[in-house]
């Protein structure tokens, strides 16, 4: 069960930190001016639905995205929605190899920082309870 266990924590932190790669790449991406629309679907804390969507053109061809930042929390995309309404112009930053990939605030949020931390934390404990078994036997 703990092997079971270890494996998908395992796999849960090679996913954050291919995230956490792309995120902090991100940085480094090219920017293009976008415009915010309508769709993406977000619900406020009274449960009155909001909606974030930006379109962006690269190549000639148009991507949508609801994207804020990578992992982003609900009061980032709260404060997006604020500081830009539908038909506002916003900087996005697109990756060059998937331009269907943007976010508007490049680099890691806090909330990715967090839950790679928590994973490695889980992780160790679970190398630990391991080490400690097999030490047992």
């Amino acid at each position: 069960m703990m092997l079971w266990i270890a494996g998908l924590l395992g796999a849960i932190a090679l996913a954050a930190a291919a995230t956490l790669r792309m995120a902090l790449s991100s940085h480094k991406w090219p920017a293009v001016n976008g415009r915010v629309i309508v769709p993406g679907e977000l619900k406020a804390p009274d449960g009155t639905p909001l909606q974030f969507t930006y379109e962006y053109v690269v190549n000639g061809k148009r991507f949508l995205s609801p994207t804020v930042a990578m992992l982003s929390s609900h009061e980032m995309e709260l404060r997006a929605l604020e500081q830009h309404p539908a038909g506002s112009e916003v900087i996005v930053y697109y990756n060059p190899k998937e331009p269907e990939r943007s976010v508007l605030i490049p680099g890691a949020s806090t909330r990715l920082w967090a839950l790679l931390s928590c994973i490695t934390i889980l992780c160790a404990i679970v190398a630990a309870v391991l080490l400690w078994q097999h030490i047992r036997l």
